[in-house]
């Protein structure tokens, strides 16, 4: 099944777990995807950054306004 609803795809740019690298390519293949890579974070950007999630959250919520 394909993605048809815009989507929002979120990294730590210290993820050891699942490197950015990865986060990309994904973000490359979803047809209405947009990539956003969170500064001087890990895997656990959600605990450490929470703003920077919030921000992306909003931005994807403009974006199926």
């Amino acid at each position: 099944p394909k993605l048809t609803i815009p989507a929002e795809v979120v990294v730590g740019d210290s993820d050891r777990l699942i490197p950015p690298a990865n986060s990309t390519i994904i973000a490359q293949r979803l047809p209405d995807a947009s990539l956003t890579v969170i500064p001087n974070a890990g895997h656990s950007f959600a605990n450490e950054k929470p703003w920077a999630l919030r921000e992306a959250i909003a931005r994807l919520a403009q974006r199926l306004a």
